[in-house]
């Protein structure tokens, strides 16, 4: 009796691969009080976006990148990787400030809502990576490499187009649920 062992070999550069480079910064505010929080925030945030100010922001930028090989009449993908760069931007008590305790937890609760919604967003980035990875590979032989591009670049676009509009419906429903009037003083308790 003979017995037969098949092994199969998927090399891995035959797959999409998600880079995902995500870090935090700070900009630093100086409080008097807790009254004096939303001036503070105000006064240093560096976020200005469409002639307004914001005080937490989640700045993204994605490519798709490989190498086109041609073989048999035929276009390859290779080496094909989403990288995608995120960089979220927060407040924070300036270190060494001095300022009262109940000024610091007012900042805090504010700081956490502010935090877990641009970690929304983030999440929401990294699973427009995940999906094109997904999509890409199902799509990376085609007939010519014009074709594959154009492929790559539709469904690329798609996805980013599909995730865009969850980000802003996300901060659309947060606004009408959370804070109809966009008023800070609602954050700060």
């Amino acid at each position: 009796m003979f017995r037969v062992l098949f092994l199969v070999f998927i090399p891995i550069f035959m797959f999409s691969k998600t880079v995902i480079n995500s870090k935090t910064v700070h900009y630093d505010i100086y409080p008097e009080s807790k009254e004096d929080l939303k001036r503070a925030l105000f006064a240093k945030t560096p976020i200005i976006l469409g002639g307004r100010k914001y005080l937490g922001v989640t700045r993204w930028d994605m490519n798709l990148e490989y190498e086109a090989i041609k073989k048999d009449n035929r276009c390859k993908a290779i080496n094909i990787k989403t990288v995608t760069k995120i960089l979220i931007i927060l407040p924070r008590i300036a270190k060494g400030h001095k300022t009262s305790y109940n000024t610091k937890s007012s900042f805090r609760i504010f700081y956490n809502k502010v935090k877990k919604h641009e970690h929304k967003h983030e999440y929401y980035i990294i699973q427009a990576a995940k999906e094109i990875d997904r999509k890409i590979n199902k799509i990376k032989i085609q007939d010519n490499c014009i074709k594959l591009k154009e492929k790559f670049d539709k469904e690329f676009n798609k996805i980013i187009k599909k995730y865009n509009k969850k980000n802003e419906r996300f901060d659309d429903e947060t606004v009408r649920k959370y804070n109809p009037n966009a008023e800070l003083d609602s954050y700060i308790h």
